[in-house]
């Protein structure tokens, strides 16, 4: 059973893994450039929240409780990348 659902979503897995670890990359490298490091913290947040909704829009099981559940999420990740990046 998850076996077969990770096999259905591996392309959207495999392209959500990447852009995170892309910008993680880029907050990495801009260590010195404070506003481009909020900006790629930013970028990737929004990408998270917009990508896992649009996702489950595509297999129509969007519900307001999994938006609520990835804008929860992605204001948590948000806070925590500022306050390990030293943005608060």
């Amino acid at each position: 059973m998850i076996l077969s659902k990770i096999k259905k979503h591996l392309g959207y897995y495999s392209a959500f893994i990447i852009v995170q670890i892309l910008g993680l990359i880029l907050v990495l490298m801009s260590a010195g450039n404070k506003q481009l490091q909020l900006v790629a913290i930013l970028g990737t947040t929004i990408f998270y929240f917009l990508f896992s909704v649009v996702h489950h829009l595509l297999d129509h099981d969007l519900t307001k409780k999994i938006v609520l559940e990835y804008a929860l999420m992605g204001c948590l990740g948000l806070a925590g990348a500022l306050v390990a990046f030293k943005h608060i």
